[in-house]
């Protein structure tokens, strides 16, 4: 079935991302209490997906530093008015799985932390003492450059998003009492991984890396999925093939409020850049021998004087010439070299940053 184009006001739980204009195929099903899925086609094969939180293969252990030496935080209190909140969400942590009671000594405690989002509460962790302890796992991070620049000529895209994320990933026990902390009924251990452990991200990923290896045009960001394409049957398929390596791997759960199709069926991914604000915004194409300003690296206050060698084969990207050596450059990190550019807020000595005037 042919996908119709839709805007992205229509679709509820979509989110436009910074690859494409457009969301397109994602049917609006009308959901218990009128709310609405997204789903993309092929993941109707799989309705187990989204009745629980996965889990994924192995125990993780936690590993400290030599000589750590524990700390006990008291109870943190709370607000009394989401006190009966908070009690009802650890009861339901305690029956799904995630936390259990403790009944013993532990060199660890940590504080309780309780959010809430959308009128419903979330119970988190504070393990700030804890985390200066930990051994990091020091697993590359992709950054959005990246992402894009795996994907040239993709027009095609889905995002899965992994239902509770950390959670998914168990604790063997030495590791579950490091996690324990106080609450307003007792004290409880995670059994799952939480959210704000130090490790948790590098260990997210890594698995995600491990899961999806050998599987082209599926890549990871964190608890995120992106499928990419040229063609809707090509999507179609390396959906299908992500869905079925991860079910035999691990009963993995996605959040199908979350799963997300996006489709610009006229625009190329090459010919956008990311944009944290505003996504599909297309750059003025850089000429070689034009003169233009670069960060030194991005993130830098500095911008310093480069010329334009040729357009590298990476999307939007280019090959910058500043001094005796030459740089790859994404459009979004150079300037071009104008009255503007040259004046004393992007001078390249090194200032705090200010606004322009």
């Amino acid at each position: 079935m042919e996908p119709r184009q839709v805007s992205s006001e229509s679709l509820g739980g979509c989110v436009q991302q910074a690859w494409c204009q457009h969301c397109v195929g994602a049917d609006r099903t009308p959901g218990a209490g009128g709310s609405t899925e997204c789903v993309p086609a092929g993941l109707d094969d799989f309705p187990e997906l989204s009745r629980t939180t996965g889990t994924l293969p192995g125990k993780y252990t936690i590993k400290l530093e030599p000589n750590a030496r524990g700390v006990v935080h008291p109870v943190r209190r709370q607000p009394a008015a989401l006190r009966e909140k908070i009690i009802e969400k650890l009861h339901e942590m305690e029956n799904d799985g995630y936390i259990t009671k403790v009944e013993q000594p532990t060199e660890w405690v940590s504080s309780m932390v309780a959010a809430v989002r959308n009128g419903k509460v979330r119970i988190c962790i504070d393990p700030s003492d804890l985390n200066k302890v930990i051994k990091r796992e020091h697993h590359p991070m992709r950054t959005v450059e990246e992402v894009v620049s795996m994907i040239p000529g993709a027009k095609v895209f889905s995002v899965l998003d992994a239902k509770s994320g950390f959670l998914q990933i168990e604790l063997d026990e030495p590791s579950s009492f490091l996690t324990t902390f106080n609450t307003p009924i007792g004290r409880f251990r995670w059994l799952r991984l939480p959210f704000g452990i130090k490790c948790a991200p590098e260990i997210f990923q890594r698995i995600m890396d491990q899961m999806l290896e050998g599987v082209p045009g599926a890549i990871s960001v964190m608890d995120d999925i992106l499928i990419a394409a040229p063609t809707i049957q090509e999507h179609d398929a390396i959906l299908r093939r992500v869905v079925e390596t991860r079910q035999l791997l691990a009963p993995t759960a996605y959040d199908p409020q979350k799963v997300k199709r996006l489709l610009d069926q006229t625009k190329d991914t090459q010919k956008y850049h990311h944009d944290h604000k505003r996504a599909g915004k297309p750059r003025v194409d850089l000429k070689p021998g034009e003169e233009v300003r670069m960060q030194p690296f991005p993130g830098s206050h500095t911008w310093t004087p480069a010329v334009v060698v040729r357009q590298h084969s990476a999307p939007r990207s280019f090959v910058v010439s500043s001094g005796d050596k030459q740089y790859r450059r994404t459009s979004q990190h150079l300037r071009h070299s104008t009255p503007t550019a040259n004046c004393s807020w992007h001078r390249t000595q090194k200032e705090p940053w200010t606004e322009p005037p």
